[in-house]
């Protein structure tokens, strides 16, 4: 206190949640592109959640046989998702994930074997 003497009181807590950093992948609209062949070619719906807010990340796809099909950047909005639905795949049978590396870790999606359209 103000005059010299020392108060104790009870002890103080707090609370904070954190929300959990995920993304999370689906199979798309079927689609075509330079390296996408129809017909079985669909967009990667991507959904990432609990990252840092208004922060540009390289978003990596990945499959069985290949871990760098493709990199493409996303921006999270101000709480911290997004979503990315630019990159597309065409080899059904394959197994397909998303990562994206935060605050000195990979975050990984679900993985889903790829079906044709």
């Amino acid at each position: 206190t103000q005059d010299g003497r020392t108060l104790t009181g009870a002890a103080g807590t707090t609370s904070l949640t954190v929300p959990a950093t995920t993304i999370s992948i689906s199979e798309g609209q079927a689609t075509t592109s330079s390296n996408c062949a129809a017909p079985k070619c669909a967009d990667v719906d991507t959904t990432m959640t609990g990252f840092a807010p208004n922060t540009t990340y390289t978003l990596t796809l990945s499959s069985s046989s290949n871990p760098d099909v493709a990199h493409e950047f996303f921006t999270s909005d101000s709480s911290g998702n997004g979503t990315h639905n630019d990159m597309d795949y065409d080899v059904p049978g394959e197994t397909v994930w998303m990562s994206i590396p935060f605050n000195g870790t990979t975050i990984i999606s679900n993985k889903l074997v790829w079906r044709a359209p």
